[in-house]
């Protein structure tokens, strides 16, 4: 069997890596309150708990985040798409409070703002940034974690049921996915 694979455009890499699971950064800043859907998360180490996230320069959540020292990371249920669609569609500086507007509940916790209706939390302290092209790597300490019940050592999804997010269609509409059906 002969191997057949075509180039793909440097601009579109990175939707070699989707379907991922849309995780939402919740930020407080003085007064405002804002959220940012981010699929550029990962763990970093083990030992101690690192976290990084990745988040375009020009974002105004990267301008908030560089004025704190703590962010949040909230997963969704996909009973929240279109709040989490709001999320990451609406530019927070409209808003003093991003979540608020989008439907969420929201509280602050340890000096971190978090999302009620979320199935886990990662409350991390910023140690350190680094300019990677046109983003920024946020690297977090985490503080506490906290998950649903339906969490034991890994994700029973009997529960829980993760929204997908696919990239960008022709159009340059957001697509999200539930974890049943495609459009």
């Amino acid at each position: 069997m002969k191997l057949i694979l075509k180039i793909i455009n440097n601009n579109i890499i990175h939707r070699l890596f989707y379907p991922t699971v849309p995780i939402i950064l919740t930020i407080k800043s003085k007064n405002i309150i804002s959220g940012l859907v981010v699929n550029s998360c990962m763990p970093l180490s083990f030992n101690p708990p690192l976290i990084g996230v990745s988040i375009n320069k020009n974002s105004f959540t990267n301008e908030l985040i560089q004025e704190i020292k703590y962010f949040a990371l909230n997963w969704i249920d996909k009973k929240h798409v279109k709040k989490l669609k709001f999320i990451g569609t609406k530019s927070g500086r409209l808003s003093n409070n991003k979540l608020k507007d989008s439907g969420f509940n929201n509280m602050t916790k340890d000096e971190v703002e978090i999302i009620m209706e979320s199935e886990a939390i990662i409350k991390c302290q910023i140690i350190r940034k680094h300019s990677v092209g046109d983003h920024d790597l946020f690297i977090g300490k985490v503080m506490k974690a906290y998950a649903s019940q339906d969490f034991k050592n890994y994700w029973l999804f009997k529960r829980y049921e993760p929204i997908l997010y696919n990239g960008l269609t022709e159009d340059k509409e957001v697509k999200l996915y539930d974890s049943e059906k495609s459009e």
